[in-house]
């Protein structure tokens, strides 16, 4: 539900196991937030793409601002700022947009990501890992960690304590990315490297 706070203050929160949603307590966002201002840019998209950073620069980029300021773009006529919805809603285009919209966060938020800390870069990660076979879980792991949390180590210092299960569906998402690469890309695969996720 989006509302004023005065109406609704509390954000409440999803019980994953059970499928419901949970509005008789405060639950942060990852920033520690509890209203629910905002909530409109909930995630949207193949990736889920959320929060209004995200939908500003795909906006800026591919959407009306671009238009706006004379830069080439594929929805001109489109504010997904003003209205998020419009990933799922402009009828002719939502099955396109939907998967642009991805792609536009995997390139920003995956393939761009670098952790001057370690010195951990996705695209160099990538070449090991396909040099190794494919055979290292661990990568999977830490890409779907940038993916859900900013980060590929856990917990991540960037984004707030939440309580969690860290290996829900860990394994279905590494058989999943795997299947991919064996049957879209007809890639050879070890087998015998998917491990069993430790416990929580």
């Amino acid at each position: 539900q989006c509302m004023p706070k005065s109406n609704l203050p509390s954000s409440g929160y999803w019980e994953e196991p059970t499928n419901t949603l949970n509005n008789d307590a405060n639950y942060p966002n990852s920033y520690g937030r509890t209203d629910i201002e905002g909530c409109s840019f909930w995630g949207r998209g193949v990736l889920h793409t959320r929060g209004t950073c995200n939908f500003g620069k795909f906006n800026f980029h591919v959407g009306s601002r671009a238009a706006a300021e004379n830069r080439p773009s594929l929805y001109p006529d489109l504010d997904f700022c003003s209205d998020p919805g419009l990933i799922c809603s402009d009828e002719e285009r939502t099955m396109d947009i939907r998967w642009v919209v991805g792609m536009f966060e995997w390139i920003d938020r995956v393939q761009e990501y670098y952790d001057s800390s370690v010195d951990w870069n996705y695209m160099r990660e990538l070449y090991k890992y396909v040099d190794g076979g494919m055979s290292d879980d661990s990568f999977i792991e830490k890409v779907n960690l940038i993916l859900a949390r900013g980060c590929h180590l856990y917990p991540c210092s960037t984004y707030f304590a939440v309580k969690s299960d860290r290996f829900l569906y860990s394994m279905e998402k590494k058989m999943n990315f795997r299947n991919i690469l064996k049957l879209i890309f007809e890639l050879p695969l070890n087998e015998n490297s998917l491990s069993t996720p430790p416990a929580p």
